[in-house]
């Protein structure tokens, strides 16, 4: 397996993470998740720093987030916070394409 199907894996197991824990909030297409939750999953698997992980999620547009961050601002129930925002049209897409290499072996 490549480098390549390392990132969308690891992506698409992270937002299904988030989602089948009921823990994260869901607003307009994404899944809201704060930085040091997504900082711990992406620990897990080390082939690439936590960094360069969510520079390819940002440069891939699979998260959207502010210049210079990985974090956008969001109101949730009145309170102005950073979340990492993860399309899940994106997360959704990749499920489906790269299904074969989300089975567990």
């Amino acid at each position: 397996m490549n480098k390549g199907d390392i990132c969308v894996q690891e992506f698409v197991r992270v937002a299904d993470f988030l989602i089948k824990s009921g823990k994260v909030t869901i607003h307009r297409g994404y899944i809201l998740a704060p930085r040091n939750v997504i900082d711990r999953l992406l620990a897990k698997n080390q082939y690439e720093t936590i960094e360069i992980k969510l520079q390819y999620w940002k440069k891939l547009h699979w998260i959207d987030a502010d210049t210079d961050r990985f974090t956008k601002q969001v109101s949730i129930g009145g309170h102005r916070l950073r979340m990492v925002k993860i399309d899940i049209q994106v997360f959704q897409t990749l499920g489906i394409l790269f299904e074969d290499i989300l089975v567990e072996k």
